[in-house]
């Protein structure tokens, strides 16, 4: 009764940490929102700084326009003087007149054209500066995106393992269970059980209620969490297919891990494959067994 008693106090620490990882991702999604949120902000206001931006091109074009058109009212103007100066003055007089008239008109000509050029410039570089900031933001938006993904898968794993944990629990709950079924942590499957033939090599459940035979009398067998596993292992500390167990004809026994998450373990030391000898202590996840070469040990 007490060790049933710890393993519900157990199980209910785990969910109420469950709950806690559950209010903190809350937490983390309401940072996410109000992050959009700025990011929003921000972006609005980036395409208003556009918009003004467009605008002031718009203007210094208007203005370069301007200029052209002051250009050419000076040029007739000069041209008027030229024909003037004709009438009255010298050909040298006119010569030097028209010099100095289109040197003064080149001048401030190519003052005000400069000066436009680099108002339009600015203006060029402050819109590109724009447009990497939004592009910058979309990318932020498309990260932050997939982080609330990953989070979601999280939190559906989690739930995912309170909903298996109460259906451990009523089970150590039910009154002699635990002399007439299985162990609920370990499930031998009914193929591996059938006939297990006394000279067949064997693991021993030592974390169980009580210590179970499980005979290897076929030429391979899985471990796992899932139900098409040879031994089920009902926690989340042990992959869907956590490991694998060839019996050679010799009667050898290798075990593999399957790329699980949390390893396998031969005499506490990791292994990805290793030819199991008697007296060998096994580990996947949380549950441990003792390997026997022959079911006579």
């Amino acid at each position: 009764m007490h060790e049933k008693d710890g393993a519900i106090s157990s199980l209910t620490g785990a969910l109420e940490a469950a709950r806690s990882t559950i209010r903190e991702h809350r937490s983390v999604e309401d940072n996410l929102a109000a992050e959009i949120a700025e990011r929003d902000s921000r972006i609005a206001r980036l395409l208003e700084k556009t918009d003004l931006l467009q605008k002031e091109t718009a203007e210094a074009r208007t203005e370069l326009q301007k200029l052209r058109e002051e250009r050419e009212a000076e040029r007739r103007e000069v041209a008027t003087l030229r024909a003037e100066a004709a009438r009255r003055a010298p050909a040298d007089v006119e010569h030097v007149v028209a010099q100095r008239a289109a040197q003064v008109q080149a001048e401030a000509v190519s003052s005000e054209l400069e000066a436009a050029r680099k108002e339009i410039a600015d203006a060029r570089a402050q819109l590109e500066q724009a447009r990497t900031d939004a592009a910058r933001m979309e990318q932020v938006l498309v990260d932050k995106d997939r982080a609330v993904a990953a989070r979601d898968e999280r939190i559906r794993t989690l739930q995912l393992e309170i909903q298996q944990r109460p259906g451990a629990i009523v089970h150590l709950n039910l009154p002699d269970a635990s002399r007439q079924a299985p162990d609920q942590k370990t499930v031998l499957r009914a193929d591996v059980a059938k006939d297990p033939g006394a000279g067949a090599p064997a693991l021993i459940c030592l974390t169980s209620d009580g210590p179970r035979r499980f005979a290897l009398v076929k030429g391979t067998i899985t471990i796992g969490r899932s139900a098409s596993c040879d031994i089920q292992i009902l926690t989340h500390f042990v992959s869907r297919e956590h490991a694998r167990l060839t019996v050679s004809t010799r009667g050898g026994v290798v075990i593999e891990d399957l790329g699980s998450t949390n390893g396998v373990f031969v005499n506490s030391v990791r292994v990805d494959r290793h030819e199991l000898h008697h007296g060998d202590v096994v580990t996947v996840g949380e549950s441990q067994f003792r390997f026997l070469e022959t079911m006579a040990h």
